[in-house]
């Protein structure tokens, strides 16, 4: 069977193509608001990965016609927090304190938690 696999816009890596792998072997590369279609059967896996960043196996079932890619929700509120701490303590002594802090977060979404960084979900036509 073949199942639609579509990548939307969203501002994190918007000029870099997200790599598609079926059963760990690459099939594809999908820009923003591409969609690529791939051949599949029930049990199949399917990840994304862009760079060092990516996504669990998402097992294909006998009903998954069309997947898309999202960034996973936890991540956006630790980069929203990230951001709003940068942007608020740029130039002061507490920026200095908050360092740290922010290199652990860094360190902990990109390093520690990278293959969960995108979802596979499905989607619809």
């Amino acid at each position: 069977m073949n199942i639609q696999v579509k990548r939307p816009s969203f501002f994190f890596g918007y000029g870099t193509p997200i790599a598609l792998f079926h059963n760990g072997k690459k099939v594809a590369s999908l820009k923003v608001q591409d969609t690529q279609s791939v051949t599949v059967e029930a049990g199949d896996r399917l990840y994304v990965q862009q760079s060092l960043l990516a996504s669990q196996d998402y097992k294909i079932t006998a009903t998954d016609q069309m997947l898309t890619i999202g960034l996973n929700p936890i991540f956006l509120k630790y980069y929203g927090l990230i951001f709003l701490l940068l942007l608020f303590t740029a130039g002061t002594p507490a920026f200095w304190w908050l360092l740290p802090v922010i290199v652990v977060m860094v360190i902990v979404i990109f390093v520690l938690l990278r293959k969960h960084f995108f979802i596979l979900k499905k989607g619809e036509r």
